[in-house]
């Protein structure tokens, strides 16, 4: 295709191109960075931990209709247990409703991956776990968006006590407790417990709307919301390990500006103006659920950039618990030690074995079966022949 017959679109990205590049040109400076990073070498003398646990999580999804999607979640821990080596993985096949798939398929992801992770850990007693990802996103999550009730006429966003209320029924309508303590499953991810949940659905609904119209949105609003309060309630097991246990959640991505407030990432602009092996100097937070969800957890938390070894990517990394400078040298020590190109060997091997690929998904379309696939009702791409 010729630039003639993209004129408009050309244009128009040049237009933005001058804009993007004026703000890039505001960010942070060389200086402005190193000035907050700590150069660090690794102590190869530092003494090894014997019980490590670490996890993760992948998903994929095929399109089952306008908006519908069956998805396919997994969950892996890897680790050492004195010298002893762990392999395990899970995997969970639904579907989802038109209502925010992606979003839903990710936290029903994450719920498997805590999950896998705190039992086992329950079970093994590791003096570390390694967790992929965000610590602090996870408890970020806007639960109750679009959820409303009707007064007088009018609708109006929920309060807190309202919000409480809600989770409370779905705590007390669905055996989330019972199923955290004894399976590996995800109780929202399970197709068997869809039509009680569909049902409990239904009846928190008709309290908070007073069309079917309405009734009918708030279905899948807190079909949506029964998923996050399960994840909730898995995060505060994960919270309420030992304090004994190292947990340490690692990024290899991030887009927090918290650092540097400017507009590329903080671990972009690590990445850029420095190649040497240190970290930056510790902020120390809280990581809590929200007051709606009841829970009186509340960890302090501490968080820093590092890179491991001299010219790797740098890595966001979260702890559990507040620690200085030298705790921090303390645990990138460890963390040097157990990684290949700076990154944990650990966490490498269960994202290896989390991993879900395209020949996973092609087996799971063909297992449904050509009867599946036609009872869906086609998207418009399908319509018009394209394939997915």
């Amino acid at each position: 295709m010729m630039y003639e017959e993209l004129e408009d679109i050309v244009e128009s990205t040049l237009e933005t191109k001058e804009i993007l590049e004026r703000f890039m040109n505001s960010t942070a400076s060389f200086g402005d960075v190193r000035a907050k990073w700590i150069s660090w070498s690794p102590d190869e003398k530092s003494k090894p931990h014997d019980r490590i646990l670490s996890s993760d999580g992948s998903s994929g999804s095929l399109p089952a209709g306008p908006g519908n999607v069956v998805f396919v979640i997994s969950a892996a821990v890897f680790g050492m247990l004195d010298q002893s080596p762990v392999k395990l993985r899970r995997y969970q096949v639904g579907l989802l409703d038109r209502f925010k798939p992606e979003d839903r398929v990710r936290i029903l992801r994450s719920t498997l991956e805590l999950k896998l992770t705190v039992r086992y850990a329950e079970r093994t007693n590791p003096e570390v776990v390694l967790l992929d990802g965000s610590l602090i996103s996870l408890t970020k999550e806007p639960m109750f968006v679009g959820l409303m009730r009707r007064r007088e006429g009018r609708l109006y966003l929920l309060d807190e006590s309202e919000r409480a209320e809600i989770v409370g029924r779905i705590k007390n309508e669905l055996p989330l407790e019972k199923f955290l303590r004894e399976s590996d499953r995800v109780y929202t991810a399970d197709m068997s417990t869809y039509m009680d949940r569909w049902s409990a659905a239904i009846r928190i609904a008709e309290d908070l709307g007073e069309s079917s119209l309405e009734i009918s949105r708030l279905e899948w609003l807190i079909m949506s919301l029964m998923e996050r309060v399960e994840h909730f309630m898995v995060l505060s097991r994960l919270l309420s390990l030992p304090k004994n246990v190292l947990v340490v959640a690692i990024s290899k991505r991030s887009s927090s500006r918290e650092l540097f407030r400017r507009f590329a990432p903080d671990i972009s602009l690590i990445g850029a103006y420095t190649r040497e092996t240190g970290f930056t100097s510790p902020m120390v937070g809280e990581v809590k659920l929200p007051k709606y969800f009841q829970s009186r957890i509340c960890r302090k938390i501490t968080v820093f950039y590092a890179r491991l070894h001299e010219k790797a990517n740098p890595l966001r990394i979260e702890v559990l618990g507040e620690l200085d400078r030298r705790s921090v040298g303390e645990v990138l020590d460890f963390l040097s030690a157990i990684s290949v190109n700076g990154y944990p060997y650990h966490l490498r091997m269960s994202h290896e074995v989390a991993k879900i690929t395209k020949g996973h998904l092609r087996a799971v379309r063909d297992v449904l079966g050509s009867d599946f696939w036609r009872m869906c009702l086609l998207s418009g791409r399908e319509m018009l022949g394209e394939k997915f």
